[in-house]
């Protein structure tokens, strides 16, 4: 009789392509100042995919900002140049006469490229009586892309910090954190963080805020003016910070960010978007493996193991099977009770935990050991992959297994 199971068993993808997909963040603009009615903020932006031949399958800029309007409603004119060409699109704000946060998606699929280029963002915003302050976009971008490469993009966010009381005027958000990558040759394409919360009062206003190593004093590299208006009132908001010229990822992992403003701040959040691009290691681990299901021959005698077999390619490493036997399910020594501390005992010839059955793919090899396997009913199976024919150190190559095959009689 036969058992068979399928099961591609890899090191990795790299050996058979396949299509993924991802979503990565990308930093924007940020306005630093409120902008009279009519006037046009700009600011030029880069977008790095290092992955080849990467299909875009969607592209969108989120726009944030405080719209201030005391006379009719307002409106928001985006533009992304750059890329395949430019694109257009007019959004209407019908806002009260109080400050409030707008947000609003703005679709950029047809204009983002497939590979690294540069890009400019346009917002100009319209209505009469008031202002638009701080500005703020980042893109999200979600594109499939062979598995087989070398260079990967990844997006990861960091929790920076949250306040649950209200913040007073002129108090000051310190907050620590640390951030990490581990994956080789890493690239810093971009890293921001996004502070939110509410803002509370009147007339304009000034955010401050700061990235330093750890352990540095409260200081701010930046200052975001904003418009409240003339009313007390509240209105949520959402700062873009561009940390890409702070993060050093070889220097440090531990980072303190500052923060404050002239105005009450409640519902305080903070985390850090880092895009990086990485290199695929070159070197595999030495040995990696898998260990099968269990089967049951259903003989309440037990079986004779004749032979076993896998398919696939060693791709210039080796594949190593070894072969394990019980009257219990679970692989305990003591049947019927099967409650022992025994376990499944992988052999290979002459009976060793430290021998294996090394045939080429397609190849039979006989199973050994008749003492432990025969007359038990149940089986499993252990596929070792190495990546270097020695199995001794790390490797170049991808060993896959498709397939295995125990030839048993009851």
């Amino acid at each position: 009789m036969l058992s068979f199971l399928t099961c591609f068993f890899y090191f990795s993808q790299r050996s058979s392509a396949l299509t993924m997909s991802k979503t990565a963040t990308f930093y924007s603009v940020q306005d630093i100042a409120f902008k009279a009615s009519g006037s046009t903020y700009s600011s030029s932006f880069n977008v790095t995919i290092p992955e080849l031949a990467a299909t875009i399958k969607s592209a969108h800029i989120e726009v944030s900002g405080i719209s201030y309007n005391t006379l009719g409603p307002q409106s928001v004119t985006a533009e992304l140049l750059g890329g395949s060409g430019s694109n257009i699109k007019i959004f209407d704000l019908e806002l009260s006469t109080r400050a409030q946060q707008f947000n609003f998606n703005y679709d950029v699929t047809s204009i983002i490229l497939n590979t690294t280029a540069a890009y400019t963002l346009d917002l100009t915003g319209s209505g009469t009586g008031g202002n638009f302050s701080i500005f703020s976009a980042k893109l999200v971008l979600d594109y499939e892309y062979d598995s087989i490469q070398n260079a990967f993009l990844k997006t990861t966010e960091f929790f920076v910090g949250q306040e649950n009381n209200k913040t007073p005027a002129n108090n000051v958000v310190s907050k620590d954190f640390s951030i990490s990558a581990s994956e080789s040759g890493i690239i810093i394409r971009s890293a921001f963080v996004e502070i939110s919360g509410i803002l509370k009062g009147s007339g304009q206003g000034t955010v401050q805020a700061g990235l330093y190593s750890s352990g540095s004093p409260a200081a701010y590299d930046r200052s975001y003016v904003f418009d409240l208006g003339t009313e007390n009132s509240t209105s949520k908001f959402i700062i873009r910070y561009d940390a890409l010229p702070n993060i050093d990822l070889i220097a440090t992992n531990n980072y303190v960010f500052h923060f404050t403003s002239d105005k009450a701040v409640s519902a305080w959040n903070a985390r850090l978007y880092l895009t990086y691009e990485y290199t695929e290691p070159n070197i595999y681990p030495a040995t990696g493996y898998v260990i099968s299901s269990t089967f049951d021959t259903g003989s309440q005698k037990g079986a004779a193991y004749n032979s076993i077999m896998w398919n696939g390619n060693e791709n210039s490493g080796k594949v190593r099977l070894q072969f394990a036997t019980s009257d219990c399910p679970n692989g305990k020594t003591n049947p019927p009770l099967c409650d022992d501390t025994g376990s499944w005992s992988f052999l290979g010839p002459n009976c060793l935990d430290s021998a294996y059955y090394e045939t080429s793919a397609g190849l039979p090899d006989k199973i050994e050991c008749y003492g432990n396997h025969n007359n038990k009913r149940y089986f499993r199976y252990k596929i070792i992959l190495c990546s270097d024919p020695s199995c001794l150190a790390g490797g170049p190559n991808n060993p896959q297994v498709d397939s295995v095959i125990v030839n048993w009689a009851p």
